[in-house]
């Protein structure tokens, strides 16, 4: 019976440590299985933030090439806008350079300047014109006693420049000026904006 009970007790022992190896056994697969599932899970999270930050790169890029386009058509635009602007404008000017050479462009200037001494006929007044214009108008011109004329460099097409300084009146009739002014109501007026 002593055996039986030995037997018994190694059995006991034996089921025991059978049941402590199984029940750690278990144990160590379901912490394997937690460690794999918790890498999984941030395995997952690093590719799912990777693809984010790769979609939200692409998004920029795409947003970048669409501003880089966008600016690149505005400034061929502005650029073909000026190239026209500039084209009408030297046409105009041209033929503001045949019209500055004409009888009826020397008649209408004499009147003006005729009718602007006679309006301050007391006043000291200036008179500027360009080199043609200088020698063209003036000796038809009879000045007051208190006008001085010169010749403005800064004229190039025509017209004149009449100053009554005590005034302080200023009167510019130059082609030049008149031509320069067009521009911005051209581009208004033209159609041609860009917004």
């Amino acid at each position: 019976m002593a055996e039986e009970q030995l037997d018994k007790f190694i059995e006991t022992v034996m089921n025991d440590a059978s049941q402590q190896k199984n029940k750690l056994i278990r144990e160590i697969e379901m912490e394997k299985k937690k460690q794999i599932d918790k890498k999984e899970e941030e395995i997952l999270q690093n590719i799912y933030l990777d693809i984010q930050k790769q979609i939200a790169d692409i998004q920029n890029k795409a947003s970048r090439l669409i501003s880089k386009s966008s600016f690149d058509s505005r400034r061929d635009l502005l650029l073909k806008r000026e190239e026209l602007t500039n084209k009408v404008f030297n046409t105009l000017k041209e033929k503001l350079c045949e019209y500055s050479n004409s009888d009826l462009y020397k008649e209408k200037s004499i009147d003006k300047i005729k009718e602007l001494l006679k309006l301050y006929p007391k006043e000291e007044t200036y008179l500027s014109f360009n080199k043609k214009d200088y020698s063209e108008l003036l000796p038809k011109i009879k000045l007051n006693t208190t006008t001085k004329t010169t010749v403005d460099e800064t004229i190039f097409i025509g017209g004149f420049i009449f100053e009554v300084p005590s005034l302080n009146i200023q009167y510019n009739e130059t082609l030049d000026l008149k031509l320069e002014n067009q521009k911005s109501v051209f581009n208004e007026i033209s159609e041609l904006s860009i917004s």
